[in-house]
């Protein structure tokens, strides 16, 4: 029986499907002119390779699967450190010194390089650092506030009346009721003391009256405090930083909703991008 060539994965595969359809070794080895000793060897190598074919297949679905629910757990982190301001952060991950971390965040960005959550995560971190800026500002100006006042209260205890006065001026910059906390008087060892909330204003209170008065001067510098010129810069910051919050966990809903995240990165299954990989440094995005 002539040789002819090579016998190509392409053509055993198809030896295979008509095998497996009805047709006989003898009628396949007459037709390509083979023995049907190789035919019968290569149908069993078509077998191995489709096997093998399988497993690359059902790996890389369970490959596709892990990374993006990797992916989507990122996005998930992110929503969730969003909710508080926390200087420093780096919205998602937990630990900035893990490269695998940073790797995974650069991921995420080169699949939905279109999507709002990082112009919102960009002007999330300005806003923390702007509210973290004005705060150290704000507190300096209440606690210089506390000491001129503690010359002529002396029982004013510096720290929680510039305290009270902080945490008033940042709630009414948050849209909150600074009023919703209540001054509140209590009596210890014969004298009275003075809180605003969890802040002790004022101690060794000789009398009712002398609350009054220091109470009534807390109030005074607060109003002051929350006049426009002061806190309008710490409102507009407040108000930024929240659009920007709003628009991460809106997005990462988006993300996880959708299940499958578009595009591709190096850490896809299927295969490097051929882009430079990036430092393990943190980067301005």
């Amino acid at each position: 029986m002539p040789i002819r060539g090579k016998i190509t994965p392409v053509e055993r595969r198809r030896w295979l499907e008509r095998y497996e359809k009805g047709a006989t070794i003898d009628s396949l080895a007459k037709e390509a002119l083979r023995t049907q000793r190789t035919v019968t060897d290569h149908l069993e190598q078509a077998r191995r390779e489709r096997q093998h074919e399988q497993v690359q297949i059902d790996l890389m679905r369970e490959g596709y699967r892990e990374h993006y629910r990797d992916l989507l757990n990122l996005a998930k982190r992110m929503a969730e450190s969003a909710t508080s301001p926390h200087r420093g952060v780096v919205l998602g991950i937990e630990d900035p010194e893990d490269p695998g971390e940073r790797l995974l965040y650069v991921s995420l960005r080169k699949h939905t390089p279109g999507s709002r959550i990082w112009v919102a995560a960009r002007s999330w971190e300005e806003g923390v650092a702007g509210i973290a800026k004005e705060m150290g500002r704000l507190e300096v100006e209440t606690t210089n506030l506390a000491s001129q006042n503690a010359a002529e209260f002396p029982e004013i205890l510096v720290e929680g009346f510039a305290g009270g006065l902080s945490e008033a001026v940042s709630m009414a910059a948050q849209g909150l009721d600074p009023e919703s906390k209540e001054y509140m008087r209590d009596q210890s060892g014969g004298n009275f003391r003075l809180r605003l909330g969890s802040f002790l204003l004022a101690d060794r209170i000789p009398d009712e009256s002398r609350i009054v008065e220091i109470e009534q001067k807390h109030r005074v510098i607060l109003k002051e405090l929350l006049a426009p010129k002061t806190a309008d810069r710490l409102k507009s910051l407040w108000r930024d930083w929240f659009e920007a919050k709003d628009i991460i966990r809106e997005e990462a809903t988006i993300l996880r909703l959708r299940k499958v995240v578009p595009g591709r990165c190096d850490l896809c299954p299927a295969g490097d991008t051929g882009a430079k990989r990036p430092s393990n440094r943190r980067r301005d995005e």
